[in-house]
């Protein structure tokens, strides 16, 4: 249930850049800066030699809390594997982003930043929730469409893990 529950996240928020399935997208993932939960400032480039599974959301966006909740699992399996999940507020105000983590905990690295036009060009934050992972080597990594219900998406973040 869990590789199926991943599937559907996945093919849902991620979208391949090219049709060639076999090869990923390597392009730089823009550095931005954010504030983490204790208010420590860091930038994405700050994780550098991890994987990292960002998402965009915002506390008055249903959509962004429902799947936080209902990939709890999914996460926390990627989470227990070494891939650093990040999850970037987008709100107003960093006490909006800070109510909603009192009502809902989410898994992962919470953190708060404005969204400005540039860091809403960059990760096309034309609409939230939004996904992206990065590599290691901080570049963009698109997960293509692979093989349907018999893919080991696992494998491939185990892949990226390992490099």
């Amino acid at each position: 249930m869990l590789l199926i529950n991943l599937f559907l996240f996945l093919a849902y928020f991620l979208t391949p850049v090219s049709n060639d399935t076999n090869l990923p997208s390597i392009e730089p993932a823009p550095d931005f800066e954010f504030t983490l939960e204790d208010g420590t400032t860091k930038k994405l480039s700050d994780y550098k030699g991890k994987v990292l599974y960002v998402s965009f959301w915002a506390s008055w966006c249903g959509p962004c809390l429902k799947n936080f909740q209902k990939y709890e699992a999914t996460r926390a399996e990627l989470e227990k594997m070494g891939v650093v999940l990040l999850n970037v507020s987008v709100d107003q105000t960093e006490a909006a982003y800070k109510n909603s983590l009192l009502r809902q905990p989410i898994i992962g690295t919470n953190a708060w930043t404005l969204q400005d036009k540039t860091l809403q060009d960059n990760y096309e934050l034309f609409a939230i929730p939004t996904y992206h992972i990065i590599t290691k080597d901080g570049d963009f990594y698109y997960l293509g469409n692979g093989d349907g219900a018999n893919r080991d998406v696992f494998g491939e973040f185990q892949a990226l893990l390992d490099q």
